[in-house]
Formats: structure tokens, sequence, C-alpha cells
């Protein structure tokens, strides 16, 4: 699916504010989509921080995690809602700076048999 995104600093710049839009196909029907995510840095927990949430439900993701000693590579985990095991589940997102006009960020869940598997994955393009 394509989608747009716009980018902003929030709170004196302490916070990225991400807002997504567009179309998404789901499995042969195509609806509108809109998500919204934060992402910060936590001074007393020494970890990113974000948050996640979408018109497809009413919950909300929230993942912490690290970023790699080439500042590159941002990995997030956390527990979050499952809406096809209707439990809580692990989470992880991969977000990688690639170049000065593109990322790619990787969600993972637990698949059907219980193992961490790729979700989805975008690929960001700064116009």
């Amino acid at each position: 699916s394509k989608m747009t995104c716009s980018s902003s600093m929030a709170m004196n710049g302490r916070f990225l504010i991400e807002k997504v839009s567009g179309e998404i196909n789901m499995g042969g029907a195509t609806m509108p989509f809109n998500g919204v995510s934060t992402l910060g840095y936590d001074n007393f927990q020494k970890k990113f921080v974000s948050t996640w949430y979408d018109d497809m439900s009413t919950g909300m993701m929230f993942e912490m995690g690290t970023v790699d000693a080439t500042g590159k590579v941002l990995t997030m985990e956390g527990e979050n809602w499952n809406m096809h095991t209707q439990s809580m589940a692990k989470s992880k997102s991969v977000t990688t700076i690639v170049d000065d006009k593109t990322r790619t960020m990787e969600m993972w869940a637990p698949g059907p048999d219980g193992k961490m598997a790729k979700q989805m994955e975008i690929t960001y393009t700064r116009k």
C-alpha cells in the first residue's frame, strides 16, 4: 500500500510526531488508514520510547529500545495486544536509516508457531 507520512518535532524538539495516511489493502478490500506515532528519548530510563495508534483499532502500542553504535538502527520492544491471538504478545520494531532519503521499519510479532515473525516492512522515501 502507498501512504503519506508527515513528520514534525514537538515539545521543544523532544518528540518526533508522525502522521500516516492513505489506503491499505486488507486481503482484497481497500480501506482508508490513518495512524500516529510518537518517538522520544526518556532521560530517566535511558531508552527511546514510542507509541503508535491508528484507526483500525482502539488500542495503543508502546515500545522501548536502544539505537546501535552506528546511530542508524533503532530496535524497540514491547508487549502489546495481539488482535490475532486476542492476548498480550511481544512486539518488536526495527527502524534503519538507509541514507538521507530512505529508512525502513520492520514490525515483528509471534507467528502461528509462537516464534517471532516479520509482520510487515515499510520503506519511507523522503519527497
